[in-house]
Order: C-alpha cells, then sequence, then structure tokens
C-alpha cells in the first residue's frame, strides 16, 4: 500500500471515512510503535462488526416471523 496513510479521523464531516473492515484491516496490518493499541482497536472493530450482523440476523428472524404468510390455519 503506497502512499496509504493510515490515520484516523475523528471529524465525521471533515474529510473521508474509513468503513469498518477498511479500519480494521489497516489497523492489524500497520501497527504503530506501541502495537496492542492497534491490535485492541483491530479487535473492538471486529467485535462491532459481529454485534452489527448479529443484530441485523435476529431483527430480520423476528420480522420474517411476525409478517410470514400463516399456513394451515
Amino acid at each position: 500500500m503506497a502512499g496509504f496513510t493510515a490515520s484516523m479521523n475523528y471529524n465525521p464531516f471533515g474529510e473521508r471515512m474509513m468503513s469498518l473492515p477498511v479500519f480494521v484491516y489497516t489497523q492489524y496490518v500497520s501497527p504503530g510503535t506501541d502495537s496492542s493499541f492497534y491490535f485492541e482497536r483491530a479487535w473492538a472493530g471486529a467485535l462491532t462488526l459481529i454485534i452489527i450482523v448479529a443484530l441485523l440476523n435476529a431483527v430480520a428472524r423476528l420480522v420474517s416471523h411476525f409478517f410470514s404468510p400463516k399456513l394451515g390455519r
């Protein structure tokens, strides 16, 4: 990744923002001097992705349970 700076953007309206999977990848691949902070950020981002997917799955199951056509009545 020549020429790519992996700096965090703290202003959501200022510049371009990394997506969460790209953030996890850059934190894991290019740690700084104290690598434990970068690895902790990568694991926190991965856990956030897992929680988002689990919540979306639960919502989809609830919607399909309550709004599916009832057969056998």
